[in-house]
């Protein structure tokens, strides 16, 4: 099958066939797109073998053994996102023109961003939706990674991230900010300690956590020193090895308050270690914002005007014990 150039151009057909393909493979394999796409496995089999024939190359792996992309198969289903996300945006570009807001909106936003008090993401989709009705909006949470990744190869229009190392094809809007700090359980050598008897040095000879999923730079510079005793990739991951007891984690001091309101967690000494990280919203460098991606975040920013950067507690200089 392979060795023979694609010829022509493509057509309906073959859009609805790389559709499929797209689908199949974002859904691990043939029977699990059966309920994505509404159509029987068998369907779907003779589709992915149509485009095989009309591209003249295999693409997956399927049967007993799983579902896997072949190296051919990565590279046209890599194609076929920057195809799909192209021609959405010349839709929008399109209907834009009629002065009419059409099409998709692809967005993502970091996990458990919702908890922050001033995360006003409603707000800004149900004016968005006002201003634009005939817009369809597909909306997930996300880690931070593959957010970025995703803004990048135009698979989303928008995403919304913690402020992170930066990628160089993006563009980065600070949007608002919170306040992280340490945070240990019951059961953990410095839960029952008031504040002001636990120094900065104490704190760092605890085994920390440290989240795979975001730079820690900024809090080892000063209370958290050698290597990490845990690794999470996640926020619910971060609270349940501090639940153990073991270990100290940094979080967003606005998602445990579930667990600080049942005395099961605590924040250690936020007067000296806390500090503010920054949401920010990402977008691909070098193609301007169609109609619909512009209007969706002239709403976002006037959802959150106003948001001012988070400033973490200061001490008493009386009480700072280090």
């Amino acid at each position: 099958m392979e060795g023979r150039a694609f010829r022509g151009a493509l057509g309906d057909a073959d859009l609805r066939l790389l559709r499929v393909f797209r689908a199949v493979v974002e859904a691990g394999g043939l029977s699990a797109a059966e309920s994505v796409l509404n159509v029987g496995r068998s369907t779907i089999s003779t589709h992915i073998a149509d485009l095989e024939r009309r591209l003249h190359m295999r693409l997956c792996r399927r049967g007993r053994g799983g579902f896997a992309l072949t190296e051919h198969g990565q590279v046209v289903y890599d194609a076929t996102l920057k195809l799909l996300a192209s021609l959405e945006d010349f839709r929008a570009e399109v209907n834009g023109a009629h002065a009419q807001l059409a099409g998709e909106l692809n967005l993502a936003f970091v996990e458990h961003s919702t908890r922050h008090p001033s995360f006003r993401l409603d707000a800004a989709l149900r004016a968005f939706s006002e201003r634009a009705p005939g817009v369809h909006v597909n909306l997930e949470a996300r880690g931070i990674a593959e957010i970025e990744q995703a803004v990048l190869h135009g698979r989303l229009h928008v995403g919304i991230v913690i402020a992170n190392r930066r990628l160089a094809g993006l563009n980065y809007r600070y949007l608002l900010s919170e306040i992280q700090a340490p945070f240990c359980a019951k059961g953990h050598p410095l839960f029952g300690r008031p504040d002001a008897s636990i120094s900065l040095d104490e704190i760092a000879s605890q085994d920390y956590i440290s989240r795979s999923y975001i730079d820690e730079s900024r809090a080892r510079q000063g209370y958290l020193r050698g290597a990490p005793a845990a690794t999470a990739h996640n926020l619910e991951a971060v609270v349940t090895l501090i639940l153990s007891g073991r270990y100290i984690g940094i979080m967003p001091t606005d998602f445990p308050e579930e667990w600080v309101r049942q005395g099961m967690i605590r924040a250690i000494r936020p007067d000296l270690t806390s500090y503010s990280r920054d949401f920010e919203v990402v977008t691909r460098k070098g193609t301007p914002p169609t109609p619909v991606v512009a209007a969706f975040l002239d709403e976002l920013f006037r959802s959150h005007q106003g948001a001012k950067p988070a400033v973490p507690r200061q001490p008493a200089p009386s009480r700072r014990k280090r």
